[in-house]
């Protein structure tokens, strides 16, 4: 009783549906296909075992090599992204100070100054193109 004195409908009602809709998720038939394929993959896994032991332990050697690859490419591919993002965002940061301070360049003559900067950001940028970065 205290749950329904302490709060209103609303809140109540909310908590409610809240619940509802993360049992509904959990019974969700991408949840039930997910359970198939597990099942799926260890009953394939027996059978591979009852036909060859040695064939299995060669899939379990090959799944794990493909494994560790696929974790070094991942983190490869995430640190070239967070280099992209850098130089996007230093590129972004580059165009607002060009905006708001083209008076400042104006009057000092930073011309140069700014072209080396820009210059330096495409580079960068062309470099992580040809590492095949460019998302």
């Amino acid at each position: 009783m205290t749950t329904f004195n302490d709060k209103s409908f609303s809140e109540i009602l909310d908590s409610i549906m809240f619940d509802i809709t993360n049992v509904a998720q959990l019974a969700d038939q991408s949840f039930f296909n997910l359970i198939m394929e597990m099942f799926k993959l260890v009953g394939g896994f027996i059978r591979l075992v009852l036909i060859s032991w040695k064939l299995s332990i060669f899939i379990l050697m090959f799944a794990a090599i493909k494994y560790v690859i696929i974790g070094i490419i991942t983190t490869k591919k995430d640190k070239m992204f967070d280099m992209f993002l850098e130089n996007v965002g230093k590129t972004g940061e580059w165009v607002g100070g060009m905006i708001n301070g083209i008076q400042e360049i104006k009057l000092w003559n930073l011309y140069k100054k700014q072209e080396e900067i820009y210059s330096h950001l495409t580079k960068n940028k062309m470099d992580l193109d040809k590492k095949g970065c460019s998302f």
